[in-house]
Formats: structure tokens, C-alpha cells, sequence
């Protein structure tokens, strides 16, 4: 199996990329800095541009079987782009016949009130208030990915922390997230990898309670 790892450099993306060469997976990695992953040198393949160079998104993908994207912004949210370059993605993956993607977003992210708590749904509230171009720029890419004709699966994970791997996760549909609600990293880069080996959650908008 051969993965093509969008958003390789971040803390999420060190981690999923170390659980997928652990096992054997061949990872080709798009970066806009190549040696951000040094720590990998030979183990992985770096294809170095920006997530939304056609170009470099295609020459990521091409000899893969799967797609895994867990970029996202970061402070101070001045760099709105995760939906275009879902976007970029998705297309290429239709011209190289690249059909399984798994997409991480966020408990924060959409319209899912009945999978917070009050305190959690207030508190998304009033980040979407504060960052309304990020808030519809996140909903618009879990739109673009329900929307891809793809086999999808988007990852909704909590705050995201360090730590130890938890093979007893709570993973569903219709799980509740309260505010102190979180997630390792590591538990989320090992899940990955068994639905990877045994595909059971296509089609489904998964959260995560460590």
C-alpha cells in the first residue's frame, strides 16, 4: 500500500506518517519545505510545493491508493486555504484513479450541535464569530469531500494532545464531545492504520473520545 500524505510537516502529520512507515506503508509526503522532514530522510518520499500546485498534488498522488489530509490553519488564521486545496485533491484524484480519501478536520468544525456539549457548542460559536472566513472555508472543504464521489471518510477528532496510543478510543458517528474532550495523536495516526487494513467507516463523519 502506498499513501499520499497531505499536511506531513504538523504535529499530526509527524505522527500518522511515523505510525504508516511503522507498518510497511510506502508514505509520499507533499511539504512546502522539504526539510521539515528530515527525521524521515529515506524512509519516505517528499514531494516539496504548496497544497494547491496541481502539479505538485498530482506528482504526491501518482502510484498511490489512498489520500490522507490533516492540514489545517494555524494562529493567527490569516491563511485561509483548506478548502481549495481539498479541492486541488480531489480533482487530481479523479485523473489518477486515486479513489479512498480520509480527510481529519475537526470537532470544531461544521454544523453538528448534537455532537456537543452546550458549553462546547458555545465555545464553537463564538470562534466561528471571531474567524467567520475560517469557520466557512472548514465546512466548505467536509462539503467538497461528502461531495467527491470518492470513498471518504472525515475524521473529527477533539483537541488534540501528546501522548499515549488508547486502543479502546470511542469512534462514531453520534458520540458527544464536551469541552475537556481530547485526543492523542498518536491514537489517531494507529486508528488510521487499522482503517486502512480494514476500510469500515466509508461514507461517515467520525468523532473521536479518548
Amino acid at each position: 500500500m502506498k499513501v499520499a500524505l497531505f499536511g506531513a510537516s504538523g504535529a499530526t502529520g509527524q505522527c500518522v506518517a511515523a505510525a504508516l512507515l511503522s507498518e510497511g506503508v510506502k508514505v509520499k509526503a507533499l511539504c512546502r519545505k522539504a526539510d521539515v522532514m528530515a527525521d524521515f530522510a529515506g524512509e519516505l518520499t517528499v514531494i516539496q510545493g504548496e497544497l494547491d500546485d496541481k502539479k505538485a498534488v498530482s506528482e504526491t498522488l501518482c502510484g498511490c491508493d489512498v489520500a490522507i489530509c490533516v492540514f489545517g490553519p494555524r494562529l493567527p488564521y490569516t491563511d485561509i486555504f483548506c478548502a481549495e486545496a481539498t479541492a486541488v485533491i480531489v480533482e487530481s484524484m479523479h485523473k489518477l484513479g486515486v479513489h479512498r480519501l480520509i480527510c481529519q478536520t475537526g470537532a470544531m468544525v461544521g454544523d453538528y450541535p448534537n455532537n456537543r456539549s452546550w458549553a462546547f457548542q458555545e465555545m464553537v460559536d463564538l470562534f466561528n464569530h471571531r474567524y467567520p472566513a475560517l469557520a466557512a472555508d472548514r465546512s466548505e472543504q467536509e462539503r467538497i469531500v461528502r461531495s467527491s464521489g470518492l470513498q471518504w471518510t472525515i475524521l473529527k477528532p477533539p483537541r488534540l494532545t501528546t501522548g499515549h496510543v488508547n486502543e479502546e478510543i470511542e469512534v462514531g458517528c453520534d458520540l458527544p464531545v464536551g469541552v475537556l474532550s481530547s485526543a492523542s495523536r498518536e491514537t489517531i495516526a494507529h486508528w488510521l492504520i487499522r482503517e486502512l487494513r480494514h476500510p469500515l467507516h466509508i461514507g461517515e463523519t467520525l468523532f473521536f473520545l479518548d
